[in-house]
């Protein structure tokens, strides 16, 4: 279990702040759908589209960097 959780904040054993906010940002959004879908909070699609949108946006920039090392 401790190696699936370290899988979400390490990288070549090294802890990466990228991967550990990313993962906080999954879950929220993962907590928005939920909420919208069981109609518990009245939360616009745009709102949740521009939360996945960010997180692609990170990944990404956070990944090109990374190639250019």
């Amino acid at each position: 279990m401790k190696k699936i959780i370290k899988a979400f904040f390490y990288s070549r054993n090294k802890f990466q702040p990228p991967y550990f906010w990313i993962t906080v940002f999954c879950l929220l959004v993962v907590i928005t759908i939920i909420l919208r879908l069981a109609n518990i909070a009245v939360l616009s699609d745009t709102l949740i589209l521009g939360m996945l949108g960010f997180i692609a946006g990170w990944i990404a920039l956070y990944n090109h960097q990374r190639g250019k090392k």
